[in-house]
């Protein structure tokens, strides 16, 4: 099931006549996720794990790790993924939420140098060398 946004659960609780119906409809997507949630995206299903981690530009053996669900990405790991398997700026917040990780911020210089990479549709290369260029910590600085 697709996370619901804010507006929808508000609605949902808006419209529910006890409560208990509003929790049992957001129980469903509660229990997802890092890798349950990247891996149900339908860009990601048509991408080649090789290509897929090539792009990310993280070590080749820590990306399986991660897609095989033995290690948990951290948050650049997360955001590294999602621009390499071209998810929008929600989806990359979604993924964010779900392996546990602080969303996106716009008043974060960094975050919104990343937040307009997303929406530029920029590589992870192409986002590494802007945050460079603002004297910024990159995705991949420990790789």
């Amino acid at each position: 099931m697709e996370e619901k946004i804010t507006a929808e659960l508000l609605n949902v609780l808006e419209n529910s006549e006890k409560i208990e119906d509003y929790f049992s409809e957001i129980e469903e997507s509660s229990d997802k996720d890092f890798l349950t949630y990247f891996n149900e995206q339908d860009q990601i299903q048509n991408i080649n794990k090789a290509d897929l981690i090539r792009d990310s530009q993280i070590d080749r053996t820590y990306a399986y790790q991660i897609l095989q669900g033995r290690k948990n990405p951290s948050r650049d790991k997360i955001i590294a993924l999602c621009l390499a398997g071209k998810f929008t700026l929600l989806q990359c917040q979604r993924a964010l939420s779900y392996g546990k990780e602080a969303k996106l911020y716009p008043k974060i210089k960094r975050d919104a140098v990343i937040i307009f990479a997303f929406n530029k549709g920029l590589s992870v290369l192409e986002t590494e060398e802007l945050l460079n260029d603002f004297k910024l910590d990159t995705l991949n600085k420990f790789n």
